[in-house]
């Protein structure tokens, strides 16, 4: 699975609005993106509930944001921004 975002300019009023593309990063796709937005809610809940609960600190670990092989070495990854962002999506309307 993979994912780009892109800002946009939005509605009156608001200066940007950020979209997310979520997609399998495997020819034709597995599945897993469909599997994921059919239970979107029920993700971003346990994903916000497995990096609040796991120990490893502010940084992140494979077992709760970084990934192992990535090719920018999750250079660009915050634990806190990453929980901050799961908490917005799970209280957005």
């Amino acid at each position: 699975m993979s994912s780009y975002t892109e800002q946009r300019p939005a509605n009156i009023g608001t200066s940007h609005r950020t979209i997310a593309y979520i997609f399998d990063s495997v020819h034709e796709g597995c599945g897993t993106t469909e599997a994921l937005v059919n239970d979107w809610d029920n993700c971003v809940e346990k994903a916000l509930e497995l990096a609040t609960n796991c120990d490893c600190g502010d940084m992140g670990c494979p077992r709760c944001l970084t990934e192992i092989g990535c090719p920018e070495s999750n250079d660009g990854l915050s634990k806190l921004l990453g929980m901050w962002l799961l908490e917005q999506i799970a209280n957005s309307p």
